[in-house]
């Protein structure tokens, strides 16, 4: 719901989901791989049918291979392997759709090496550390998607070669363990913040902007804090319903759980939620329930929805529900991180003060960033979505209407007055390779809070972003639509080439930026960014650089720009 992450996000995260749900619900061609294990080295090879795994290792000592969608494994649901653990081995490229995770926590001590054709490959360490003590190797056929998530360490050389996209992506965020609060009077939830008090109406316009840069409302959101209350892990939590209108016609219908500590903190214990699919006509023609989620439920845990004190910088989890054996497609990891509690908001409901900031990210879709702001007494006022790469606001949500019982109102709760205690938890960490990385993708590729310790190259045959991630050593990005870096760290030199535009925003370069661009007339736009040296080469294009402000030049090179 709009209170509790991203609207437009979930639903694009819903139609990705939609073909995985469609492979557990529907016959399938599905394959049987085959496992071999011998001198601690494991060799899994599929058939020509569509074959979907889950590597895991549900005790110490023993990695779990197992089927999903009606695939076998030796012929069986899964195979134990338990002994010394050495290589691991994957070849699937007999044609199929297939569809390999690797779940954490596990250690592969010698090299990972995966060769596949369609499908996707997931390696994610949300709900454990990863680690691999060599060499990572993955190769995919076209379309083929490869995922890095969360917490993975790679001593080796990395080597990925994917016909998809590439997302290489850790949230970095706190995740507080909700059975360390008390909840006392879970349902007395006034943090000035995030008030809910029954029988309160929010209404929202999703509002986009044409060509013309002219608004365009093209959603409407309703947003009820109902009487009805639900126990989840022995908590009863308060129930919030959120509908979202598109041209009148009802997409999504969403119930929240809700529950305050007795510190002031606002958990978030899941959601169900129902999405509905139209023809051309408008007729209904389906309905499924992506992106929804349960605390207590493969493995899913209560978030922090709202701090009782929040402050700049603070990163939390706001939903987490980590990629399972269970359910490895079935993924929420949306969190936020403070950037302002100074902030001015003006909507059409009223102007507010003192307002909340956060940046709100999902590392499940790397591409999705969003400011939200909350006004205190109020709640949920405002939200903008940026396209990732150039920063720009691409839709605004804002509150038009707030009613108490029916009767119109300025606030739910006194605005000032509380106070509280934020709590803490365990950090997802960085994903980080020790060793020489290359990556190279048909597709667009995503980086996300990495470290790069050996030198980096970076091939993509569409848009590179790079963000908020260290690049210890030479660093050579190739991209043909558009190349980002945004809060980005690099000691030595970063050479960024192709046919594309490029923005680099918030970052620091002790050494040496070299910009080679292509013949098209392409932009180069800075900003808030500091440069020991900055050599920029533009083509027979019309180039331009736009310093946009805030930024150190130790030197500056620039040839065959026009300059703004």
């Amino acid at each position: 719901m709009f209170f509790a992450r991203k609207p437009l996000s979930r639903r694009r995260l819903a139609q990705r989901q939609i073909p995985v749900e469609a492979l557990e619900n529907r016959s399938l061609l599905a394959g049987n791989v085959s496992v071999a294990f011998s001198a601690g080295d494991v060799a899994m090879r599929g058939d020509a049918q569509d074959n979907q795994l889950v590597i895991a290792e549900p005790v110490a000592g023993t990695i779990r291979v197992t089927g999903v969608s009606g695939t076998t494994i030796n012929g069986r649901e899964s195979v134990d392997l338990t002994g010394r653990l050495d290589d691991v081995r994957i070849r699937l490229q007999q044609g199929g759709e297939d569809e390999i995770a690797i779940l954490g926590a596990l250690r592969v001590p010698g090299n990972l090496d995966v060769q596949m054709g369609d499908g996707s490959f997931l390696l994610d360490g949300s709900s454990g550390p990863m680690r691999i003590g060599k060499e990572l190797k993955v190769t995919s056929g076209r379309g083929s998607d490869v995922t890095i998530r969360n917490d993975v360490r790679v001593a080796g050389k990395t080597t990925i070669n994917a016909g998809g996209t590439v997302n290489v992506v850790a949230g970095q965020a706190e995740l507080p363990d909700y059975t360390q609060a008390n909840f006392s009077d879970s349902l007395t939830i006034d943090n000035p913040f995030f008030p809910l008090q029954v029988g309160t109406t929010y209404t929202y316009e999703g509002v986009e902007f044409d060509a013309a840069g002219n608004e365009i409302v093209t959603e409407t959101i309703v947003v009820e804090v109902l009487p009805e209350t639900e126990i989840i892990e022995r908590i009863e939590c308060r129930v919030v319903r959120d509908r979202v209108f598109q041209n009148g016609v009802l997409i999504e219908d969403t119930l929240d759980w809700y529950a305050q500590d007795d510190q002031g903190n606002v958990w978030y214990f899941g959601e169900n939620v129902t999405n509905f699919e139209y023809d051309s006509d408008g007729n209904l023609i389906d309905t499924n329930n992506g992106g929804s989620w349960t605390t207590g439920v493969n493995a899913g845990q209560a978030g922090i929805i709202m701090e009782a004190d929040p402050q700049v910088g603070d990163n939390y989890y706001q939903e987490f529900s980590p990629s399972v054996v269970e359910s490895p497609h079935g993924t929420v990891l949306d969190q936020a991180t403070v950037l302002s509690t100074d902030d001015i908001a003006n909507v059409p409901a009223g102007s507010f003060s003192n307002v909340l900031r956060t940046e709100d990210t999902t590392a499940v879709e790397p591409d999705h960033l969003a400011n939200k702001l909350y006004a205190p007494g109020v709640g949920t006022v405002q939200e903008f979505d940026f396209d990732l790469l150039t920063g720009e606001v691409v839709k605004q949500t804002r509150l038009v209407s707030v009613e108490l019982n029916g009767q119109p109102v300025t606030e739910i709760v006194p605005p000032d007055g509380f106070t509280g205690v934020n709590v803490t938890g365990r950090e997802t960490k960085e994903i980080r390779f020790k060793g020489a990385v290359s990556i190279q993708s048909r597709d667009s590729i995503i980086i996300r809070g990495a470290e790069f310790q050996g030198s980096t190259t970076i091939r993509s045959q569409a848009d590179v972003a790079v963000i908020e991630s260290f690049l210890d050593n030479h660093a050579s990005i190739r991209g043909e639509g558009t190349v980002n870096l945004r809060r980005v760290e690099a000691e030595d030199r970063v050479q960024i080439s192709g046919d594309a535009d490029v923005y680099i925003f918030d970052s620091e370069i002790l050494s040496e930026v070299s910009l080679r661009l292509g013949r098209s007339a392409n932009t180069v736009v800075v900003a808030d960014s500091a440069f020991h040296k900055l050599d920029a080469d533009g083509s027979s294009g019309t180039d331009v650089f736009d310093d946009a402000g805030n930024n150190t030049f130790g030197t500056l090179n620039l040839r065959r720009f026009e300059t703004t």
